[in-house]
């Protein structure tokens, strides 16, 4: 009878530290990034729509919940 033949060991690929912190480092600062960026551009400023819907949703946290969107006879407040 001939033996079976081994397995062949199968070992995972290690991430060295050093390149695993410059992936946090890289992604930290795309990140702080990206957030300058929309603080700075129109993107970061809010308007009344999302103030209004704002409002509507901390008010549905109260229990107080309305048909349409404050000010308007249309638009259901789905997105609040």
């Amino acid at each position: 009878m001939d033996a079976a033949a081994p397995a062949p060991v199968v070992r995972a690929r290690r991430i060295t530290p050093s390149i695993t912190l410059l992936l946090v480092l890289f992604a930290a600062g795309a990140g702080i990034a990206l957030r300058v960026f929309v603080y700075v551009s129109v993107l970061g400023s809010t308007n009344s729509d999302e103030a209004v819907l704002g409002l509507m949703a901390r008010h549905a946290l109260h229990g107080e919940f309305t048909t349409f969107l404050w000010g308007t006879p249309y638009g259901g407040p789905q997105e609040a």
